[in-house]
């Protein structure tokens, strides 16, 4: 919103600015872009849409419907991530 309205004027809307957005039209306040991961944007935002972010592609879901246990997480100095448990 650039200016409020009176009560004999209306408001006056502006497009949202810097890394802000709203995806609605006329909104009273834009709402910040979301923060990704060093180099994890997938796609910029805009003044009518947040900023995407990729997910990992090393992300990985271990367990389900049999309850997998972890018993210990350990890591190494190449920052690999090593889970010790059963199914």
């Amino acid at each position: 919103m650039a200016s409020a309205g009176s009560s004999t004027t209306n408001r006056t809307c502006a497009a949202c600015t810097g890394e802000t957005f709203s995806t609605t039209v006329n909104a009273l306040m834009c709402s910040p872009w979301r923060t990704c991961g060093n180099g994890m944007e997938a796609a910029p935002g805009s003044s009518t849409m947040d900023r995407t972010c990729q997910v990992a592609g090393w992300l990985r879901q271990f367990g389900g419907a049999n309850h997998t246990e972890t018993y210990a997480v350990a890591t190494n100095a190449n920052a690999d991530v090593f889970f010790a448990g059963s199914v």
